[in-house]
């Protein structure tokens, strides 16, 4: 398997795959940030959820408890569990794939209310300014999104990161510990899942499973007896980002976590959808002389 696809897996199910750029960077390792966190309604809430970052150091912001009808964003990111750890390794870092499960723990008799999953642009900081998350209803939340879906809260849902353009995934960004404002403009889009219209007073509640993987440059290069070790770990593929996109572009972003696709099926999905459209394409072309690409060559 080409380390393209490998990322497209990463890409379509961050919770069963990581991977790194087939951009032919030296110097580099993949590392994960996985948590598992709690939230619920406060006193007269029928709001809470979570908001993904992309950066190890302003990893998510969590709303719980609140007592109000919108999400309530904290004035900063919170950083990963182990992210010190990771930055003592690694000088710069870029996001590989990302994304939110979200499971409802409440009682099955007081699971009204729905859940909003998408991604954000960079251009709009959390909180701080309009458009922001902050204080947002669901209309307006999901209007300033790049995509979303809704769902019953009761069905749960998942939601992946997907980067807009190129330099969302392959550009280097310095490590750093510094606390990070929500008001400040990301660098990259970021994922929400905020449940609207809950049970008030801690009757809702649901669990947000969120993952992130990274590639990191050392901060020390790796020494060999014969010198410094510069062997490129993953090769360079010509057209990587435009071939992964081919293939995560076949399967949905958002998707109910009841009701839906196994989420341990779907990156074989898009795997599929890319061979089924490459067939389309060669029984459509006239069969005399080439006939296009195959599989293997797209590849």
């Amino acid at each position: 398997m080409s380390c393209t696809k490998m990322l497209a897996m990463a890409v379509i199910d961050p919770f069963s795959y990581s991977s790194c750029i087939p951009d032919g960077s030296t110097g580099t390792g993949v590392f994960t940030m996985r948590q598992t966190l709690s939230a619920t309604t406060g006193a007269g809430g029928t709001c809470y959820g979570v908001l993904l970052g992309v950066n190890p150091n302003a990893l998510y912001t969590l709303d719980t408890a609140s007592t109000a009808q919108t999400p309530t964003v904290a004035t900063t990111w919170t950083g990963g569990t182990g992210n010190n750890t990771a930055f003592a390794q690694f000088a710069s870092y870029r996001c590989v794939a990302a994304g939110i499960k979200v499971s409802y723990t409440g009682s099955t008799t007081q699971d009204s209310g729905i859940i909003a999953m998408g991604q954000i642009s960079g251009d709009y900081a959390p909180s701080g300014g309009a458009p922001a998350v902050n204080g947002q209803p669901v209309g307006n939340l999901t209007a300033n999104s790049q995509y979303f879906k809704t769902y019953p809260l009761r069905q749960g849902g998942i939601v992946t990161w997907r980067p807009q353009e190129m330099d969302d995934q392959d550009v280097w960004l310095p490590t750093s510990t510094n606390s990070v404002a929500t008001s400040a403009l990301p660098t990259q889009p970021y994922l929400f899942a905020t449940v609207y219209g809950a049970q008030a007073g801690g009757a809702s509640s649901a669990i947000f499973e969120i993952v992130a993987t990274f590639e990191g440059q050392y901060k020390n290069q790796g020494f060999l007896p014969g010198g410094i070790s510069t062997e490129k770990v993953v090769p360079a593929e010509p057209g990587w980002y435009e071939k992964m996109r081919s293939i995560v572009n076949a399967v949905s972003p958002v998707r109910p976590l009841l009701g839906g696709t196994p989420v341990g099926t779907i990156a074989s999905l898009g795997y599929s959808a890319l061979n089924w459209s490459m067939r389309q394409r060669q029984s459509q072309a006239p069969q005399i002389g080439w006939v296009g690409p195959t599989v293997e060559e797209v590849d």
